[in-house]
């Protein structure tokens, strides 16, 4: 789950006109159709909480990947 969701923000921070708040959405989102996709039969629930620094943190991990 911790992969997709950071595959999610990977994939959705790079527009420029994407907000923090977008961002960790559709990492929620991707989370849900991931545990929908395994076919989980518990309750499905996914928070995420978004610190000072996780903007730059996604920055720096992306120009990391643009690097390579």
């Amino acid at each position: 789950m911790l992969d997709a969701a950071w595959d999610a923000a990977r994939r959705h921070f790079k527009s420029p006109t994407q907000t923090i708040h977008s961002t960790c959405g559709q990492s929620v989102e991707m989370v849900l159709k991931t545990s929908v996709a395994s076919r989980t039969l518990d309750n499905i629930t996914a928070v995420i909480v978004s610190f000072k620094n996780f903007r730059k943190t996604l920055k720096a991990e992306l120009t990391g990947i643009s690097k390579q």
